[in-house]
């Protein structure tokens, strides 16, 4: 028989509507409304519930088991350095719930201060319930900050009770995991879509067998497939788009982005192609990102008093989708039709929503040394490239989401807001980014970004393992520096972002390295060749040596990377905007 203790709760709680979760055999059902819901094992055996506000945050963790289970925090999703908590419910109704942290693989210790306050703990015919609250912030050194940042949500159980609270049974390598996920998500609930609203997809392998595609055994492909805009009886606002993810590959789809071309080129709509073999003949005038998918989201929802213009004159007719396949174990037997499903409405909203992508140009240029713990790359979107698009001192656009787009490096990304010399809070900050975890950052609250301001995009990243330079790049050992903002009203700049320029002087052998990475995309296969040999000749390894390239990426200057309407018009050279004032966050209320 199932046993069951309920305690009484004088924590703050709030009320809400469970989000849509992931598709599985069986889903609990909570004890209260919550928020948001998440299958961390992926297999139906252990749910997290959960919601917050503005001090405190509560979750209800479901797990099928009748012996003990635990959940943690973690910046990096190894099981140490990890915040815990662990609890069962004992053969005579009793409970044993304990805060804990890791610091080694050992098995969790149990935390002096105590700053997680059990609501709840019951066995049921599924398995046990633990429900529990604490603080954001419990100014506890072993507890981890709840905050924006993707934080990875480790999760344990095993089938028996340990004998003692200093006695865990250990958990196997089955019965573990975490996924990652930004608990203060800002929108909790997929909203209802109104009766008006009608869709259409756009999916890869149209032309190919069975509607497939058989992708190459390549560790990286960029896949294309151009479309005509189907007739949808006139002007519509897009309020809406879903990933469509062949079941089983929902690994190996990286991401998938929906470009706007300029014209209508029927003859060629529903072509399949390499997007980056250097013998693809056709490649259309398509700069301006439309939409965007990346690994780890879910649906994206605009909100209702903005849309996407779509169907009236001026709007795009054309658009190439571009997937990005990551398959390491080069396999030849997978097969894709992934895309993406548009929903639009005919009522319109007030706002006509845009996309800017901000950032690091794709290039060689980009250059991150080995063995390096923690190395800055920025992009620039420059005052100038964003007067083109807020050309009156007036004007202003409004941020309401974001996309950060990095590569396996990453290990931070930030967006952040400079105006007359004063940065601003940053747009979006990430310190725990996740290569395998890229959602929409949806705002708490929407930022405005001024005529004469500039946006510093800033990629961390920790290249310990590596023993060769990386360079910026399509493939996912190669990296990028992107930002992806959502905002109204529409303005005609389409991408903002720059390259480093590498004209601060340095060391002999770094200058001259440089000086070819500088003209490296334009260079011959024996050119390149030749540079690959000038980097591997510099002893990456010597710290004073990294520290010099350092020092000269800092000092450098930036080329324009500048897109109006899809053409490239500003391709000047700048300084690094200038800080007098840098941002500091708010203290702490914790007392030291």
């Amino acid at each position: 028989m199932p046993r069951s203790l309920y305690l009484l709760s004088l924590g703050l709680l709030l009320s809400g509507t469970p989000s849509l979760g992931n598709d599985c055999p069986y889903r609990p059902t909570a004890t209260e409304q919550f928020d948001y819901m998440l299958d961390l094992s992926g297999n139906g055996e252990y749910f997290l519930f959960w919601k917050f506000n503005t001090t405190h945050i509560t979750f209800e963790a479901h797990a099928k088991t009748h012996g003990w289970l635990g959940l943690g925090l973690s910046p990096t999703g190894r099981m140490y350095p990890a915040d815990m908590v662990t609890g069962w419910v004992k053969s005579d109704g009793s409970i044993v719930f304990t805060d804990r942290f890791s610091s080694s693989y050992y098995p969790p210790k149990k935390d002096e201060a105590q700053n997680y306050q059990l609501l709840r703990a019951e066995e049921n015919e599924f398995g046990t319930i633990l429900k529990f609250s604490r603080l954001l912030d419990t100014c506890d050194s072993k507890d981890f900050v709840i905050s924006g940042d993707t934080v990875r949500v480790l999760y344990a159980y095993h089938p028996d009770d340990p004998v003692s609270e200093d006695r865990l049974i250990y958990h196997g390598g089955s019965r573990r995991g975490f996924k990652s996920v930004r608990l203060l998500e800002s929108r909790a609930k997929i909203p209802d879509l109104p009766d008006d609203v009608q869709h259409f997809d756009f999916l890869n392998g149209i032309n190919g067998k069975n509607n497939m595609i058989n992708l190459p055994a390549r560790d990286t492909f960029y896949h294309c497939t151009t479309f005509n805009m189907p007739d949808i009886g006139g002007k519509r606002h897009v309020i809406r788009y879903d990933p469509v993810v062949t079941q089983g590959n929902e690994k190996i789809v990286h991401h998938v982005v929906l470009y706007r071309c300029r014209g209508e080129e029927p003859k060629y709509a529903h072509m399949d192609y390499d997007c980056y073999a250097a013998t693809t003949d056709y490649r259309p005038e398509c700069r301006s990102v439309f939409l965007m998918y990346e690994i780890g989201a879910g649906s994206f929802i605009w909100p209702e008093h903005t849309g996407l213009s779509l169907g009236a004159e001026g709007d795009p007719s054309f658009f190439v989708m571009e997937t990005h396949y990551s398959n390491p174990d080069l396999r030849g037997d997978i097969w894709d039709n992934s895309g993406i499903r548009i929903f639009y409405t005919n009522q319109l909203r007030q706002h006509e929503a845009g996309v800017m992508e901000t950032g690091m140009e794709i290039t060689l240029t980009q250059f991150i040394p080995p063995h390096e713990d923690s190395f800055l790359s920025e992009g620039i979107c420059s005052m100038g490239c964003l007067k083109l698009g807020l050309p009156n001192a007036t004007d202003e656009i409004k941020v309401f989401a974001l996309f950060h787009h990095s590569h396996l490096l990453a290990r931070g990304m930030k967006t952040r807001l400079i105006r007359n010399g004063v940065e601003q809070p940053p747009i979006a900050n990430d310190e725990n980014y996740d290569f395998n975890y890229q959602a929409a950052n949806v705002l708490q609250k929407e930022i405005t970004i001024k005529s004469g301001d500039s946006l510093i995009i800033e990629c961390n990243y920790q290249s310990m393992n590596r023993t060769n330079v990386t360079m910026g790049g399509l493939g996912i050992r190669e990296e990028m520096c992107l930002s992806f903002l959502m905002y109204y009203p529409k303005v005609k700049v389409d991408a903002c972002l720059s390259s480093p320029a590498h004209d601060a002087p340095s060391d002999f052998q770094i200058d001259q390295m440089t000086s070819y990475l500088k003209q490296a995309d334009h260079h011959s296969q024996g050119q390149m060749n030749r540079l690959n040999s000038m980097i591997n000749q510099i002893d990456w390894r010597n710290p004073s040596v990294r520290a010099k390239f350092r020092n000269k990426a800092k000092l450098s200057g930036f080329d324009n990377q500048c897109f109006y309407r899809g053409n490239k018009v500003l391709g000047d050279y700048f300084q690094r905007p200038e800080v007098n004032t840098p941002y500091q966050k708010p203290k702490s209320s914790c007392t030291t």
